[in-house]
């Protein structure tokens, strides 16, 4: 988990923030750095039931099944941006709210987690 929330979350905010001057490709990689994480966490939260079962113990477990149920919601609104910046005009009003969403969706993850 550490993995995927520090190593892969510096990524994700590096080739989407600090470096997509150097290429158009890093929205691609972005989104693979979200799909990894994604699976990751999701892996982890059916660990954790597996192990537990439906009675989790600890609020840490209890606030990893909740961000990672969240965290899917997270991955839609990115899914959305993605496709979005490829199929419409950009800066158009649709494209700039989905994007708002997504990185309002992105700095909440961050302060939680």
């Amino acid at each position: 988990m550490w993995v995927a929330w520090f190593v892969l979350g510096l990524f994700m905010i590096g080739t989407n923030r600090w470096f997509p001057h150097v290429s158009n490709k890093f929205g691609y990689v972005h989104a693979f750095f979200g799909w990894c994480i994604l699976i990751m966490n999701t892996y982890a939260a059916l660990n954790i039931v597996a192990l537990n079962e439906i009675k989790t113990f600890g609020l840490h477990n209890m606030l990893g099944l909740a961000m990672t149920g969240a965290l899917i919601f997270f991955s839609i609104s990115g899914m959305a941006a993605f496709i979005a910046k490829k199929r419409l005009e950009w800066n158009t009003n649709v494209i700039l709210r989905i994007r708002r969403c997504h990185k309002l969706l992105a700095f909440a993850f961050w302060v939680f987690s």
